[in-house]
């Protein structure tokens, strides 16, 4: 009966915040309540088949999460109304869309072909040293996982801080070239002569797998994804539609998700159940994780102030030995079956420091942010807003139904960093200043 009415309000909610934001399906508002649904909806289902699924929800969860959804509501609708004032008084116009093909030398698509491919020896070569094994893959890679922070207590390591200065940089390549590979399709460019480009998203990403990192090609999918209809409007000066955008988004799913249960030896993860267990408990087991864990009594039992929310300003604090209790990794875990979960839903780490009072005025904050960070993305004719709207907030926004990213990834000092290698990768890409130059003149 829970599940049954959380579904429902979810839906209902979904379906005014779509009406309530002018049919905008990339409202983040919207998606917020249309995953926060389908993460119900796979919850419900699972416990009805029997797949992981024996918990029953307390009403008070369902409070908590309603509550959430709702100031994430009422944070974008305020937020949509200060800009809309702000652009009437100012007379700020839409900037002009710059519709041309974007082209880039062969000599620097050498230069970063090398640097791609020179990351991933170097990220592979200390994996081969820290872990001993260099025969096997799967085992190295699963060997590698077993001394990160996230598994061991005692003596983790990771590979170095330059590696992963060279890994941040080639996921920002990955997006980049995403956005210039949908600009130039988008403008009719024919397939092939774009190639060069794919193959520069994928690199990235064979890294990734490297290191039994999935998070970024679900970060590039979703980033494709909301990017795709940013410069569809912009290009062709009408909206996406709804229907079109839905079947994607099931498609997508029904693809990505299966090859990620089958390649998942591969990356030195054991699969540990069936294939539908598994996709339905990666989308639904967030929301009854976290009823578990507040009945278990788990909550609100901090020390310090914000210990689970400010996790960001925590790993700042704790570089410079200010602070130390900072834990990067969510060490909780609820057991189903032969799966485990340690994702409680983004509305958790804010009830378990501040209540109820801390959820409504984190998701404003939250809402605020992310509605200014799409409207820059959505209205303005920068390169630098769309990449940092792709790298920084697509994801966020989509995966507030199991982590919360707002002040455990973006406020960080790494978020600083990327924004530097952003305009270092613009320059060097398109030769001009053009996105610096914008921006400044913007804060002026």
């Amino acid at each position: 009966m829970e599940y049954i009415i959380l579904i429902t309000i979810t839906l209902i909610l979904s379906i005014i915040t779509y009406k309530l934001f002018n049919k905008d399906i990339l409202s983040p508002s919207f998606i917020v309540c249309v995953t926060y649904f389908t993460s119900a909806l796979s919850a419900f289902l699972s416990k009805i088949f029997n797949l992981w699924n024996n918990i029953e929800l307390n009403w008070f969860i369902i409070l908590i999460i309603i509550t959430g959804l709702l100031s994430f509501i009422l944070g974008e609708f305020i937020t949509r109304r200060v800009i809309l004032t702000i652009k009437k008084r100012r007379k700020i116009k839409s900037e002009k869309v710059n519709k041309q093909l974007i082209k880039i030398s062969n000599i620097k698509l050498i230069i970063i072909y090398l640097f791609l491919i020179m990351t991933f020896v170097v990220i592979f070569y200390q994996m081969v040293e820290i872990t001993g094994i260099n025969n096997n893959i799967p085992k190295m890679i699963n060997a590698y996982r077993a001394k990160t922070p996230l598994f061991n207590n005692t003596d983790a390591t990771s590979i170095s801080t330059f590696a992963m200065q060279m890994y941040r940089a080639s996921e920002l390549f990955a997006y980049i070239f995403i956005f210039i590979c949908i600009n130039n399709l988008l403008l009719k460019d024919k397939i092939k002569n774009n190639i060069k480009y794919i193959f520069l998203i994928f690199i990235p990403i064979l890294t990734s797998l490297l290191i039994s990192g999935r998070t970024l090609v679900f970060k590039l999918v979703v980033a494709t994804i909301f990017i795709a209809i940013i410069l569809y409007r912009k290009i062709y000066s009408r909206k996406f539609k709804f229907r079109t955008m839905i079947t994607t988004g099931i498609i997508v799913a029904i693809i990505i998700l299966p090859i990620f249960y089958l390649i998942m030896p591969l990356i030195g993860r054991k699969q540990g159940a069936d294939i539908i267990s598994y996709i339905s408990f990666y989308i639904g087991s967030p929301i009854p994780s976290f009823n578990e864990i507040m009945e278990r009594g788990e909550l609100g039992n901090n020390e310090h102030f914000g210990e689970e929310t400010f996790k960001g300003i925590q790993s700042f604090l704790n570089r410079f030995e200010l602070i130390d209790y900072y834990e990067p990794y969510q060490k909780q875990w609820i057991n189903y079956k032969e799966l485990s979960s340690n994702t409680f839903t983004g509305l958790k780490n804010y009830y378990s420091d501040f209540g109820i009072s801390g959820v409504v005025i984190c998701q404003l904050l939250f809402a605020s942010l992310v509605v200014v960070l799409y409207n820059n993305a959505k209205h303005k004719n920068g390169r630098a807003y769309i990449i940092f709207f792709m790298f920084s907030a697509t994801y966020m926004i989509f995966d507030q139904y199991r982590v919360e990213k707002l002040f455990s990834s973006f406020i960080t000092l790494d978020t600083v960093i990327y924004v530097v290698y952003m305009f270092i990768i613009l320059a060097f890409l398109f030769k001009d200043k053009e996105d610096l130059e914008k921006l400044i003149k913007r804060r002026k």
